[in-house]
């Protein structure tokens, strides 16, 4: 059977506050430094590099060049099919 010793209790107390303790202190840095950037955001606005509309812009202009691109092969490939049909046909006759 184990036996009680009152003066592990009260150490168990103490490291339990100092647990405690610790862990309050770490959130409370970390909920200063929230604050901190929060005021600093507001203060001094992040400039984008790039707005929106340039973004959607350039996304354009890329979809446009893609498509072209798709376009101008497709027209190369229906050329050469027609080129080939043309030439088989005149050499049937």
């Amino acid at each position: 059977m184990p036996s009680y010793h009152p003066e592990k209790e009260g150490e168990r107390e103490r490291e339990g506050r100092v647990v405690i303790i610790f862990i309050l202190v770490v959130i409370g840095i970390l909920c200063l430094y929230l604050v901190f950037l929060f005021i600093d955001s507001k203060r001094r606005p992040v400039e984008l590099s790039i707005t929106a509309d340039e973004q959607q812009e350039r996304f354009r202009l890329r979809s446009m060049r893609t498509f072209d691109q798709k376009m101008a092969k497709w027209k190369r490939t229906v050329t050469e099919q027609r080129r080939t049909i043309y030439d088989a046909r005149t050499m049937l006759n």
